[in-house]
């Protein structure tokens, strides 16, 4: 079985470069405000230099909740539920 290493950063602050670190140590430092979206960074193994908001999973915004219309959502994803439940008695708005 072949194990992977865990991928190292660059981070680049203010023209001095600090690392390698792995994304624990990255989310350490991001924590501290050492590191921020817009500095420097390149793996290792890489030449080319992005930005630290491109690293997967260090900067992830998760999108705001989407509020769903629980009747809206039934009556649009199973037609035909909101007339059987009429027809046994139920209410349904």
């Amino acid at each position: 079985m072949i194990k992977r290493m865990a991928e190292q950063w660059i981070i680049r602050v203010q023209g001095k470069d600090y690392g390698p670190a792995d994304l624990a140590t990255l989310h350490e430092w991001k924590a501290d405000g050492r590191v921020l979206p817009a500095n420097p960074a390149r793996r290792i193994d890489v030449d080319a230099w992005q930005t630290a908001a491109e690293i997967p999973g260090l900067f992830k915004t998760e999108p705001p909740p989407v509020q769903v219309d629980d009747a809206a959502f039934i009556a649009t994803s199973f037609p035909g539920f909101v007339e059987l439940m009429r027809s046994l008695g139920g209410e349904f708005a």
